[in-house]
């Protein structure tokens, strides 16, 4: 799920044309492959999606003032949210209370300088209203025009 007006949305918004009968890159296939106007190739990116969504990690992008714009499927499968459901909503809506000052410090550093931030553990809420630690690595991709957000990797 991708939120309006988040950089990728417009470089994937042609997925609806993507059928699974279309075959997908060999790993000799360049995956950053380009059209003749400059847009990725269509199975490139079907590709990519798939492997984010078969990830162990979760997966996940928010924009400068820490809201999601963007998340992988593994949400689902380890905290039972889908996608839909947190796209819109601010990050600090799924971290313990006890812990939203450890993870807003988290956020503060990795927005602050380009490039990745220590590794911090804190409980992410799970659908059922239950907790599980996880692992969050930030990433500030926010002046890179491919990206434009920072992104988090839990597990």
């Amino acid at each position: 799920m991708i939120a309006e007006g988040f950089p990728i949305a417009s470089r994937i918004s042609n997925m609806a044309d993507y059928s699974p009968s279309q075959s997908v890159p060999s790993s000799s296939t360049h995956l950053a492959s380009l059209r003749s106007d400059g847009a990725p190739e269509v199975n490139a990116v079907a590709y990519l999606e798939a492997l984010l969504d078969d990830s162990v990690d979760m997966i996940v992008v928010t924009d400068a003032e820490g809201s999601i714009v963007w998340t992988n499927t593994t949400v689902l499968r380890v905290m039972g949210h889908a996608p839909n459901d947190v796209v819109g909503k601010p990050i600090l809506d799924f971290v313990h209370p006890d812990e939203v000052v450890v993870i807003a410090d988290s956020m503060r550093s990795t927005m602050g300088r380009a490039g990745g931030a220590d590794p911090i553990e804190v409980r992410i809420a799970t659908i059922d209203g239950g907790w599980k630690y996880c692992e969050v690595v930030g990433n500030n991709r926010l002046a890179d025009p491919q990206v434009g957000g920072v992104v988090w990797h839990a597990r």
